[in-house]
């Protein structure tokens, strides 16, 4: 399917219907992470009229966390993007490759890729353990008296989110990727709190 309405431009008097993809697919990069900081920079701005006082900290934090989450709709938006060449050169974006499927089963895509020996399966796995991370650290700076099972269950609840919006977009949804996910946050805050308590 075709991902974006195409656009018919002549060239060398042959009409070619092609898609402005580089424009196209970075605007789908930059546009979610954009629009997250503005989002942020507004709400912010309102409560500082309103109350004449911004916690430096806390607006710092709050911008990591709004273009970290924008990144990752970003990715979620530009992920498994077809790309080919069409006739006369044209180069056309084509919709997410149809591989919609649902893994309820725990540690089962976990396995298969750790038994598959494949550096891209093994890739694969590490980048779900630690792409999360940095989402706990931001939550845990924002709002240090959190407590860490909040944390979690609130990237939890997100990345559950995520995994329903890819199947309904026809990828894959894996409760696999939200284990990882979860252990890799779980981790980070450990980390965090041993470090906070030897200080």
């Amino acid at each position: 399917m075709t991902f974006i309405s195409k656009l018919d431009i002549t060239n060398n008097h042959q009409t070619y219907n092609i898609l402005l993809w580089e424009e196209i697919f970075m605007i789908s990069i930059l546009l979610p992470p954009c629009l997250a900081v503005a989002g942020c920079l507004i709400v912010n701005a309102i409560k500082f009229i309103i109350t004449k006082r911004l916690d430096k900290r806390q607006f710092v934090a709050q911008l990591m966390l709004s273009l970290y989450i924008g990144l990752l709709i970003a990715a979620l938006i530009t992920y498994g993007l077809q790309i080919t060449t069409g006739a006369g050169g044209a180069v056309r974006i084509l919709g997410i490759k149809e591989r919609r499927l649902l893994n309820l089963v725990p540690f089962k895509t976990i396995f298969a890729q750790l038994s598959s020996h494949s550096i891209r399966d093994l890739a694969n796995l590490a980048v779900n353990a630690v792409i999360m991370m940095p989402f706990a650290l931001l939550i845990k700076n924002l709002s240090p008296k959190t407590k860490n099972i909040t944390c979690i269950i609130i990237i939890a609840a997100f990345i559950a989110g995520i995994e329903a919006v890819q199947y309904f977009i026809g990828r894959s949804c894996d409760i696999d990727d939200l284990l990882l996910n979860v252990g890799g946050a779980a981790i980070a805050l450990i980390i965090y709190n041993k470090i906070k308590k030897s200080k």
